[in-house]
């Protein structure tokens, strides 16, 4: 399907793993199985760690589904702090080196399960064996650090081969991530003339601009020594530990709900609340440094005859493709919403009004070229009309821009419908 204005072009599906990417991660699965047999014993041994492995797992995979949670939402990526390296950095310290590695798998592999978009199989392996070998150099740093009698003869000691374990916990995941990005990129580590800029742009984000979320991370993890030491205590007193999970719960289902908001159910397009909000930043933008900015509606022809024909299910089933359809003809950053019944808009930063002409004409022929049916499963065609309007030439405002546009829209429909309208050019004011 067409593109509105193409950005950069992601991998195709099907594209095959690069052999230095599958490489890197042939070695990363070779060290994951050989630290199975790394004599690696923890520094506060859980007094019950049976009890101790089935409650921490249930803590790591509950908090796991939070992350997965958080990740799932449509909208701007993000990098999300959670809870699981707390209970995962507490079992580093109080299971057995063989429990850890079952914690960590289990784990990897429900929230691989969980998420909206399913990893491939070697994704998964790949995270999981990255677990695995992050949390035995964090086992090992602890066994380096850790002072025998520790706890009673120097707590402060102890507390620092804690904070140094969890920074080796959250850094070398980092690291490890960030060599696939490099080699995913074609670089070799013998070849630094193969470091391209979108790779030095992506290991700079995962190294250098992570470093205050890597902070809130290793804080988060280090909030694991206080949990295996109320474990040892007594395991009822740390349950009060797994209260911040409900608060990362509530915490992060709050961009959720901004979102909901400001979506069409229908379409998952914006709705006319969260459209305006995004058109009035752009515009702003847009006047700020003096760039344009276009305005694509469009309405859907003889809709009423759809619904009287075919019923309302099958009308909403054509808005809900409709939505698709709009959707895949956007770039990440433009702006599409069901403003009304079956009125959409569509809001084009950076494109001058012949560009968006071109714009919108791709998204008729679109349209017009889709198979639509109805409930009986027989195919039917629809159409769709549309207006554009541009910054500065059809107003200064949001407004003036949708009165222009939408005029320009009913001018296409008296003229026969399934047609691109633009507004007629005017005088900028001074």
């Amino acid at each position: 399907m067409p593109a509105l204005i193409q950005g950069p072009a992601p991998k195709p599906a099907g594209t095959p793993v690069a052999g230095t990417v599958r490489a890197y991660v042939a070695i990363l699965v070779t060290a994951a199985f050989g630290a199975w047999f790394a004599p690696l014993a923890p520094v506060m041994p859980a007094a019950k760690p049976m009890l101790a492995m089935i409650a921490l797992l249930a803590f790591v995979v509950v908090a796991g589904q939070v992350a997965t949670t958080a990740r799932n939402p449509v909208g701007p990526r993000r990098r999300v702090v959670v809870m699981d390296s707390m209970f995962e950095f507490a079992a580093i310290l109080l299971l057995p080196w063989h429990s850890v590695v079952v914690l960590v798998v289990v784990k990897n592999i429900a929230s691989a399960r969980g998420r909206a978009r399913r990893d491939k199989w070697y994704q998964t392996v790949f995270n999981t064996a990255e677990a695995v070998v992050t949390s035995g150099l964090t086992m090992l740093t602890l066994g380096i650090l850790w002072q025998p009698d520790a706890m009673r003869s120097s707590p402060l000691l102890a507390l620092g081969a804690c904070l140094g374990a969890a920074l080796v916990y959250c850094r070398s995941n980092d690291l490890l991530v960030a060599g696939v990005i490099y080699l995913d990129g074609g670089g070799t580590p013998f070849m630094p003339a193969a470091f391209s800029l979108r790779q030095m742009r992506a290991l700079a984000h995962t190294v250098l601009v992570g470093l205050p979320t890597s902070l809130a991370e290793t804080l988060t993890a280090l909030l694991g020594f206080p949990t295996a030491l109320l474990w040892n205590l007594n395991p009822w007193y740390a349950l009060p530990m797994a209260i911040p999970l409900k608060l990362a719960y509530d915490a992060l289902r709050i961009p959720e709900l901004e979102r909901a908001a400001s979506t069409d159910a229908r379409t998952g397009l914006a709705n006319a609340a969260g459209f305006e909000a995004r058109f009035d930043e752009e515009l702003e933008r847009a006047e700020r440094f003096a760039r344009p900015l276009s305005l694509v509606m469009l309405d859907l022809d003889h809709f009423k005859a759809v619904n009287d024909e075919y019923g309302h299910p099958t009308g909403d089933a054509v808005l809900s493709q409709l939505g698709k359809i709009v959707a895949g003809h956007m770039r990440t950053y433009d702006i599409a919403a069901r403003i009304g019944g079956e009125e959409f808009a569509v809001v084009l930063p950076e494109v001058g009004l012949d560009d968006a002409v071109l714009c919108a004409e791709r998204l008729r022929s679109a349209v017009a070229q889709a198979n639509f049916v109805n409930a009986a499963g027989t195919p039917f065609s629809v159409t769709i009309s549309l207006g554009v309007a541009t910054f500065p030439s059809h107003g200064l405002s949001r407004a003036d821009m949708a009165a222009q546009a939408d005029a320009a829209l009913y001018g296409a429909k008296r003229a026969g419908r399934n047609l691109v309208a633009a507004a007629p050019m005017r005088a900028v004011p001074a």
